[in-house]
């Protein structure tokens, strides 16, 4: 409401208080841009791990946010894992923000989400399944945590506006700290030679596709290629 005002002598009203109807969050990614208050996807499908001591999103459940911004706690435990074609052919999804206490995305969880535009995920996250973003064809803003142990086949096939972070003609994906943790592709397509960055961890399955080494250095500091 608007504060009203009276005379402080007769109390005479000079000014009506006057009664203001609430207008409303006003949500920018699931967090008002008024009072910073944060929309968690409560209404998520969710299971009960095997142990029994956390919870994984198994699907969209009610939920009907397009930027989904999943709790770190459901019901007093953790969500611990996105399971396997959680969100699979979701065309609404446009954001999703995964919270720290997930450690595994499965394999197909976000597959063909073709409004999926951005994906922010959290550090202790350790692996990443197969195809689990494949031909999320608007997807162009994604971090890989260093907490990363495993990506497994062609996460990323068919993503092809993803916005790279570029090293001597190389593509990377990464994070703030270390932006060479996966070598998505090869920009320059002549190259004959190159040494991998030593920051790399991964090399995504068709980065050297349809090229012709003469010769290629690979850092010892890379767990994987596929």
């Amino acid at each position: 409401y608007k504060e009203g005002k009276h005379c402080s002598r007769c109390y005479e009203i000079l000014i009506e208080q006057e009664i203001i109807s609430a207008k409303g969050h006003n949500y920018e990614k699931s967090i008002c841009k008024d009072c910073n208050y944060i929309l968690y996807a409560t209404d998520l499908e969710f299971s009960l791990n095997g142990d029994e001591n956390g919870y994984i999103v198994k699907g969209i459940g009610e939920c009907n946010l397009t930027y989904i911004r999943i709790p770190e706690n459901y019901n007093g435990l953790p969500v611990v894992k996105i399971d396997y074609e959680a969100f699979i052919r979701n065309y609404s999804i446009e954001g999703v923000n995964v919270p720290k206490s997930v450690k595994s995305i499965n394999s197909w969880a976000f597959a063909y989400c073709n409004q999926l535009k951005e994906v922010v995920l959290s550090e202790n996250l350790e692996s990443i399944g197969n195809e689990a973003f494949i031909n999320c064809s608007s997807l162009t803003t994604i971090n890989i945590p260093s907490s990363v142990s495993y990506i497994y086949t062609n996460c990323f096939g068919g993503c092809y506006n993803i916005i790279y972070k570029e090293y001597e003609g190389v593509n990377y994906l990464g994070n703030n700290n270390n932006p060479y943790i996966l070598l998505m592709s090869v920009e320059d397509r002549e190259i004959t030679s190159f040494e991998t960055n030593t920051k790399t961890k991964f090399i995504n399955d068709s980065a050297f596709i349809f090229l012709r080494f003469t010769s290629f250095q690979l850092t010892l500091k890379c767990l994987r290629l596929s």
